[in-house]
Order: structure tokens, then C-alpha cells, then sequence
């Protein structure tokens, strides 16, 4: 989902000014072959992890623990951030849980530590290297990697997500509504 919003992203923004200059259309058309170069390299990247079935059982079960586990962090690290972190100073939407927003908060994090271990688990008794359960180490391992690069390198230059262009566009034009409509 990402690639398809930064690729419609990018082709609203050097769309309209295409007008403007043959700069800008070829510019267009660099930024289309970058699009189309993501999509086949995760179209490859998907490819060759589902040659991993041919690895056996275990070797596709670590992929679908891997798969659940970024899954449950991804959709649990803002709750986590919203219930531990921001607290209070946090503007509600117009769809919300009232007071037992933070609870169930708290419920989703803790569910979230308790499965992602359970997740790590061997499928046999009794494992050897070759039926062990590798999800902690292929996750952990680029996890850990990209958590130190970020440590020692990128805090010092990554300023943070672009706004989406659409959101840009409806603050300039002054229809971005707010929660409280």
C-alpha cells in the first residue's frame, strides 16, 4: 500500500505541473520508472521468499511468523505511543472509544508483548538447528541493524514523514476539516 500512495502521491504532484515545461514531464517520467522499479523489486522480494516453501515446513513457518509479527507491531506502535506517551494531549477523532480508549490500549500492547515471544516458539518438541524456530533472528537481526544505523546515523538528518500531498493540498485550499465536526 505505501508504494501505491508515494506513486499516486508523486503523480498528482508532477502531474499538474507537467504544463508548466518538458523539465518537469521528464521529470515525471523518472519518477514513474522509479515507481514502476519499487513495485518489481517487492514483486521479487515476494517471489523469492515464496520459494521458501520448497525449504520445508519450518522454513515457511518462520516467514508467516515473521509476516504476524511486523504485522501486530506495525498496528500496535502508535496505540503503544498514544497510551504510554502522548496520554491526554491527544485529539480524538470522530470515531473513538471515550474512556476506554486507554484501557483497551493497554489490553492491545499487552496482548502484543504476550504473542509476538509465542510467536518465536519451535513448532516441534525437542528442536535441533534444522527445526528451530529462526523468527527471532531473521527479524531481530534487520531489525536490530536498522534500529543502530538509525541510533548513529540517520537521527541526525531524518526529519521526520512527508505530509501527504492530498493533506497539503486541502490545508492550502482550507478544507482540512478537524475531529471536532
Amino acid at each position: 500500500m505505501p508504494i501505491l500512495e508515494t506513486g499516486r502521491c508523486l503523480g498528482r504532484e508532477f502531474g499538474r505541473k507537467c504544463i508548466l515545461g518538458r523539465e518537469l514531464q521528464s521529470m515525471q517520467v523518472v519518477l514513474l520508472s522509479m515507481y514502476l522499479i519499487k513495485v518489481w523489486f517487492d514483486c521479487l522480494i515476494g517471489c523469492l521468499l515464496n520459494l521458501l516453501v520448497f525449504g520445508g515446513p519450518v522454513a515457511i513457518g518462520a516467514i508467516f511468523s515473521i509476516g504476524a509479527i511486523a504485522q501486530y507491531i506495525a498496528f500496535t506502535l502508535p496505540v503503544a505511543i498514544r497510551v504510554i506517551f502522548v496520554r491526554d494531549n491527544f485529539r480524538r477523532g470522530p470515531w473513538h472509544l471515550g474512556r476506554f480508549s486507554r484501557p483497551c490500549g493497554f489490553i492491545a500492547v499487552g496482548w502484543v508483548c504476550l504473542i509476538v515471544p509465542v510467536l518465536c516458539f519451535p513448532a516441534v518438541n525437542d528442536p535441533t538447528p534444522l527445526l528451530m524456530n529462526w523468527t527471532c533472528l531473521v527479524y531481530g537481526g534487520p531489525m536490530l541493524i536498522a534500529l543502530v544505523w538509525y541510533a548513529v546515523d540517520a537521527r541526525k538528518w531524518f526529519k521526520g514523514p512527508k505530509v501527504n500531498c492530498l493533506l497539503r493540498l486541502l490545508s492550502v485550499l482550507g478544507q482540512c476539516g478537524t475531529s471536532d465536526d
